[in-house]
C-alpha cells in the first residue's frame, strides 16, 4: 500500500466515524423520548430496535477506530522508511 492510498483510507474511516457518531446521537435522542418502561408493544419494539442499533453502531465504531489506528501506523511506517535516517 502506498502513502496516498493509506491517507485516503484513513480519511475515509475518519469520515465514517463522524457518520457513526451522528447516527449514535440521533438514536440516543430518540431513545430518550421513549419511556423507560414501555407501555405498549410499539414502544417495546421501538426501544429494543434502538438499543440493538446502538449496540451495532458501537461495534462498527470500534472496528473503524481500530482500522484508522492501523492506517495511522502504516502511514508512520511509510514516512519513516521514505526519509533518510538521521
Amino acid at each position: 500500500m502506498d502513502l496516498k492510498t493509506a491517507i485516503e483510507q484513513r480519511d475515509n474511516y475518519i469520515k465514517y466515524l463522524e457518520v457513526i457518531n451522528h447516527k449514535t446521537r440521533f438514536a440516543q435522542d430518540t431513545l430518550s423520548k421513549v419511556p423507560e418502561t414501555p407501555t405498549n408493544d410499539h414502544e417495546h419494539r421501538l426501544k429494543n430496535t434502538i438499543l440493538r442499533d446502538l449496540h451495532d453502531l458501537n461495534m462498527q465504531k470500534i472496528r473503524a477506530e481500530a482500522k484508522a489506528t492501523l492506517l495511522n501506523s502504516r502511514i508512520e511506517f511509510i514516512h519513516i522508511n521514505t526519509k533518510p535516517n538521521e
